[in-house]
Protein backbone atom coordinates (compact mmCIF):
# COMPACT_ATOMS: atom_id res chain seq x y z
CA UNK A 1 0.00 0.00 0.00
CA UNK A 2 2.60 2.46 0.96
CA UNK A 3 4.31 1.85 -2.70
CA UNK A 4 1.07 2.50 -4.56
CA UNK A 5 0.61 5.61 -2.65
CA UNK A 6 4.29 6.82 -3.19
CA UNK A 7 3.90 5.74 -6.85
CA UNK A 8 0.75 8.01 -7.05
CA UNK A 9 2.38 11.08 -5.54
CA UNK A 10 5.09 10.85 -7.98
CA UNK A 11 2.87 10.37 -11.04
CA UNK A 12 0.53 13.65 -9.75
CA UNK A 13 4.10 15.32 -9.26
CA UNK A 14 5.08 14.76 -13.04
CA UNK A 15 1.13 15.11 -14.42
CA UNK A 16 1.94 18.98 -12.64
CA UNK A 17 5.20 19.63 -14.73
CA UNK A 18 2.99 19.04 -17.57
CA UNK A 19 0.46 21.95 -18.17
CA UNK A 20 -1.41 20.78 -21.40
CA UNK A 21 -2.36 17.59 -19.87
CA UNK A 22 -5.06 19.99 -18.01
CA UNK A 23 -7.85 21.63 -20.58
CA UNK A 24 -10.66 23.90 -17.82
CA UNK A 25 -13.86 23.51 -19.30
CA UNK A 26 -16.11 24.98 -16.54
CA UNK A 27 -15.58 27.24 -13.65
CA UNK A 28 -16.95 29.70 -11.12
CA UNK A 29 -14.85 32.18 -9.81
CA UNK A 30 -14.65 35.76 -8.08
CA UNK A 31 -12.19 38.53 -9.70
CA UNK A 32 -11.17 41.45 -7.25
CA UNK A 33 -11.36 43.87 -8.82
CA UNK A 34 -10.38 47.90 -8.28
CA UNK A 35 -14.06 48.59 -7.99
CA UNK A 36 -15.29 45.73 -6.07
CA UNK A 37 -15.78 41.75 -6.76
CA UNK A 38 -16.89 39.94 -9.75
CA UNK A 39 -18.33 36.56 -10.11
CA UNK A 40 -16.74 35.18 -13.50
CA UNK A 41 -17.86 32.15 -14.97
CA UNK A 42 -17.29 29.43 -17.56
CA UNK A 43 -18.75 26.97 -19.16
CA UNK A 44 -18.05 25.03 -22.72
CA UNK A 45 -16.47 27.81 -23.49
CA UNK A 46 -18.40 30.51 -22.88
CA UNK A 47 -17.25 33.50 -20.47
CA UNK A 48 -19.66 35.00 -18.29
CA UNK A 49 -19.06 38.10 -15.52
CA UNK A 50 -21.92 40.20 -13.47
CA UNK A 51 -20.28 43.40 -14.58
CA UNK A 52 -22.03 46.04 -17.10
CA UNK A 53 -18.94 46.12 -19.08
CA UNK A 54 -19.75 42.60 -19.93
CA UNK A 55 -23.66 42.76 -20.09
CA UNK A 56 -23.33 45.32 -23.19
CA UNK A 57 -19.90 44.05 -24.81
CA UNK A 58 -19.66 40.09 -24.02
CA UNK A 59 -16.07 40.45 -22.78
CA UNK A 60 -14.31 42.81 -20.07
CA UNK A 61 -11.14 42.83 -18.25
CA UNK A 62 -12.65 40.33 -15.38
CA UNK A 63 -12.52 37.51 -18.26
CA UNK A 64 -9.75 38.11 -20.00
CA UNK A 65 -7.86 38.63 -16.98
CA UNK A 66 -8.88 35.14 -15.48
CA UNK A 67 -8.49 34.11 -18.97
CA UNK A 68 -4.82 35.11 -19.67
CA UNK A 69 -4.23 33.17 -16.06
CA UNK A 70 -5.60 30.21 -16.99
CA UNK A 71 -4.92 30.65 -20.66
CA UNK A 72 -2.08 27.42 -21.10
CA UNK A 73 -5.69 25.51 -19.25
CA UNK A 74 -7.93 26.67 -21.84
CA UNK A 75 -9.20 25.81 -25.18
CA UNK A 76 -8.36 28.57 -28.19
CA UNK A 77 -12.31 29.54 -27.92
CA UNK A 78 -12.28 30.58 -24.63
CA UNK A 79 -9.47 33.32 -24.69
CA UNK A 80 -11.79 36.33 -24.77
CA UNK A 81 -9.43 40.07 -25.67
CA UNK A 82 -11.29 43.52 -24.56
CA UNK A 83 -9.34 44.39 -27.84
CA UNK A 84 -10.97 42.37 -29.91
CA UNK A 85 -13.93 44.71 -29.82
CA UNK A 86 -12.09 46.95 -31.90
CA UNK A 87 -11.84 44.78 -34.98
CA UNK A 88 -15.81 44.65 -34.46
CA UNK A 89 -16.04 48.40 -34.48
Amino acid sequence: MQSTIVTKAEKAHRYAQEPDRLRITALEATFEAGGGTHVIGLKDGAWACDCDFFRTSGVCPHVEAASRMLDVHLPEGAKPRVVDLLAGS
